[in-house]
């Protein structure tokens, strides 16, 4: 190997070119921690390559220009279809099968869509389109409008008690026979209408009718029982709005529900919002107070429930709980699934005292909520840390007005 100045100089070019911030193939640098991917340095070199002018401003060479052909031969575009068509476009058996994996991945509580902002979703979801009703298909129009109309007449019975009900015995029998008879000169045109009969039949048995005994006039409530505080929590305006709040700020909503009676813990109607309005939005079920019931009761449930959204068993306690890790690990996997956000959160709902803020306490191993065997204890929503990547979120317990 020769030595001298001028193998030192070539050396120090060569290693100065591959750690260029231009070479697509340097190494690495230790002290950049992103460093630019090799498509966002050769877009960058497209961007930068400036063509040859002469000194009159004619362009003279570029890079990306089309070239001359060579003598004797023609310049030519590359057969290749897509030039020549719209690549956005599918047939009616790919758009097809589309939908159906659509749907598939929909009704799957355990698959979640990454990407759906690169799925065309409007010529995927088929809108219900609007029945109409065929009012000729069931009578044409001469028959129902016109001289030839054939109309029946309602026959109404005015056989009615007192007390709301129907006249039994001879007061029957006299009501039926003047409505039949009111109705029957209306029809033959011996009466004046068919509102006359009724107001001839009205005006006969005015002397029987009771105020007293009307059951359809309101009465007022002689008492008045008196309702505990405790049945109405959670029903307020300003409840609501907390939910709201915590809907919106959530990735993820936690629904926390009883597993003495899951379906009666359940929020059917916060359940079909995310759906409508926030489509984006992961549901998932906790099952707490599992120590209260068997463990067949348990894994029954968690079995059904699993049909719709994920669901995890729990027991809230911060020294022995249970179903900690799953619903940790859980909570992992929507990180990973929302990789392009830095944070996500995690909304707690659900009815009054079942456990939401020992759901979170148990999960931090501390005592970050205050919990109270009455429902009410929490007023308004809380945010807790769990995880560099990971917030709980504590909302006040809701009640469907009903």
């Amino acid at each position: 190997h020769r030595k001298g100045p001028l193998c030192r100089l070539h050396f120090f070019t060569e290693n100065t070119e591959m750690s260029s911030a231009d070479n697509p193939l340097r190494p690495k640098p230790a002290h950049v921690d992103r460093a630019r991917s090799k498509q966002k340095i050769e877009h960058l070199n497209m961007i930068n390559q400036r063509p040859k002018r002469s000194p009159s401003g004619k362009m003279i060479y570029q890079e990306f220009q089309s070239k001359k052909a060579e003598c004797g031969r023609r310049a030519m575009i590359a057969p290749d279809r897509s030039h020549f068509e719209n690549s956005g476009v599918i047939g009616q058996e790919q758009m097809q099968k589309l939908r159906r994996d659509f749907a598939n991945i929909q009704s799957n509580p355990f698959s979640v869509l990454v990407k759906p902002s690169r799925i065309p979703l409007g010529l995927i979801r088929e809108e219900p389109k609007d029945k109409k009703m065929h009012l000729l298909s069931a009578e044409s129009f001469s028959n129902t409008f016109g001289p030839q109309a054939h109309r029946k007449r309602p026959r109404i019975n005015l056989s009615f008690t007192q007390k709301g009900g129907l006249l039994e015995g001879p007061q029957a029998d006299a009501a039926a026979a003047t409505a039949a008879a009111a109705t029957a000169a209306a029809e033959t045109g011996a009466g004046d209408s068919l509102l006359a009969g009724f107001i001839t039949a009205v005006k006969s048995r005015s002397g029987e009718y009771s105020l007293g005994a009307d059951s359809n006039v309101p009465k007022e409530e002689e008492k008045k029982l008196h309702h505990h505080s405790m049945f109405e929590k959670g029903q307020s305006r300003r409840i609501w709005g907390e939910l709201y709040k915590v809907v919106d700020s959530s990735d993820v909503i936690a629904q926390v529900l009883d597993v003495r009676d899951p379906r009666g813990t359940r929020c059917p109607q916060v359940e079909e919002y995310v759906k409508k309005n926030c489509p984006h939005k992961h549901i998932i079920l906790v099952l707490n107070k599992c120590d209260l019931v068997p463990t067949w009761a348990t894994a029954r449930w968690v079995q059904v429930l699993s049909k719709e959204y994920p669901t995890v068993a729990f027991h809230a306690s911060i020294n022995n709980p249970f179903g900690k890790g799953a619903l940790i690990q859980l909570l992992r996997q929507f990180v990973r699934l929302h990789s392009d956000k830095k944070n996500i959160s995690v909304g707690f709902i659900g009815y009054p005292n079942v456990g939401k803020s020992s759901v979170i306490n148990s999960v931090m191993h501390r005592k970050v909520c205050k919990v109270a065997p009455e429902p009410g204890e929490t007023k308004v929503w809380q945010y807790i840390s769990l995880m560099a990547r990971i917030y709980l979120i504590d909302c006040p317990g809701i009640v469907q007005p009903g």
